[in-house]
């Protein structure tokens, strides 16, 4: 590129191609005002890298490889949810409720785990509260262990599970 001044006294660029072996000067010569942008020397890295790999074979055959996956993800989604519709749809066929009333089917529960001198209680809903172990019993267990108590409201039934805790600490000599 060489600068130089036109009849008018403006700035103006020569430039010429690079395409052909001959280097031709260009007719049009761009003033300052024809600049649209500056070159800052700044590069976005690994992008070159990508868009040559995306124009190889190997990148091709990778773009029709994750459209036809994503193709057929798509086609057995919605395969699944077609079969889950119609199961449900026969499962109110096979259940006939005579009465108006809903039947709402509910496992009402809590769980307790006990815990470093704490009991987490949850429910269906998720995390409820954090407390204090008051029981004396839960208290000295919790230390070295997990406990968890499961209580159905509905059914009064309830379960305790012991999860043992591997507190292997390594002793300095």
């Amino acid at each position: 590129v060489d600068i130089g001044f036109n009849s008018e006294g403006e700035i103006e660029f020569t430039t010429k191609g690079d395409a052909n072996g001959f280097a031709a000067i260009d007719k049009f010569r761009p003033t300052i005002d024809d600049i649209q942008g500056v070159y800052v020397n700044k590069k976005i890295p690994v992008v070159g890298m990508f868009i040559l790999f995306m124009q190889s074979s190997l990148g091709m055959i990778t773009i029709i490889a994750l459209v036809y996956c994503l193709f057929m993800v798509d086609r057995y989604t919605a395969k699944i949810v077609g079969i889950q519709e119609e199961r449900l749809k026969k499962l109110k066929e096979a259940i006939d409720f005579s009465s108006d009333e809903k039947l709402e089917l509910k496992a009402d529960y809590v769980e307790t785990l006990y815990y470093k001198g704490y009991a987490y209680l949850f429910n269906e809903d998720g995390f409820i509260d954090k407390q204090e172990i008051k029981d004396e019993e839960f208290l000295k267990e919790s230390e070295d262990k997990i406990i968890r108590v499961l209580e159905n409201k509905n059914s009064n039934d309830t379960t305790k599970t012991e999860y043992e805790i591997n507190n292997d600490e390594s002793e300095e000599e």
